[in-house]
């Protein structure tokens, strides 16, 4: 009867070493779980300086494809904006070598513009590649992270490339209205050679 009694109270007491062993597996579990937390969230507010600066060059980089993509345009339809005209005396631009100079001289900065906006484009990519190094290397974030953090970013940036294309659609719009405005009015280069010509009778 003792001896019977005696292996409940074992056995009992093995049921309460077992039910302590395993809430400090738990609480050992859960301690560790609450400072992997804190570690992430201290390398995630670490990581936020390098997302501004990797959003705002893929903001850089999205303005030089849409500026691209418009001067690519005017070329095409021989039309230049504004800030790139070529401006020369106006007793040589009215001739017709002067005119002939404006196109070529025109055409060239055009090209120039297109060609400094492709470098800009290229160190963005560079810089963003350098920053994306960084989250990896020196704070050990995971890769599969950075490239979310980097769809995220540029899928914030779609409205913003909205009202770019927008307001640059609204520009070529304008040259075409100007040039077709200018093919209305009379040459006057032909003008100057009717008032010179003589009629002999």
């Amino acid at each position: 009867m003792q001896k019977r009694w005696f292996n409940i109270i074992m056995t009992e007491l093995n049921i309460v070493s077992s039910s302590f062993k395993l809430l400090y597996v738990i609480f050992i579990l859960s301690m560790a779980n609450r400072g992997g937390e804190e570690d992430w969230n201290k390398k995630r507010q670490q990581a936020q300086p390098y997302i501004n600066r990797i959003r705002s060059l893929m903001e850089k980089k999205m303005q030089c494809f849409e500026q691209v993509g418009f001067l690519t345009r005017c070329r095409k339809e021989k039309l230049m904006p504004k800030g790139l005209r070529v401006r020369l005396p106006s007793s040589i631009e009215k001739s017709e070598y002067g005119q002939r100079l404006k196109g070529r001289s025109e055409n060239k900065v055009i090209k120039r513009a297109v060609s400094d906006l492709f470098v800009k484009i290229k160190h963005a990519e560079m810089d963003i590649a350098k920053l994306n190094l960084c989250l990896m290397q020196e704070l050990r974030m995971p890769e599969g992270w950075t490239k979310r953090m980097g769809n995220w970013a540029s899928n914030s940036l779609k409205s913003e490339r909205v009202k770019i294309r927008k307001r640059l659609n609204m520009k070529l719009k304008n040259l075409r209205i100007e040039k077709k405005e200018k093919q209305k009015l009379p040459d006057v280069r032909k003008m100057d050679f009717l008032k010179k010509k003589v009629v002999y009778n």
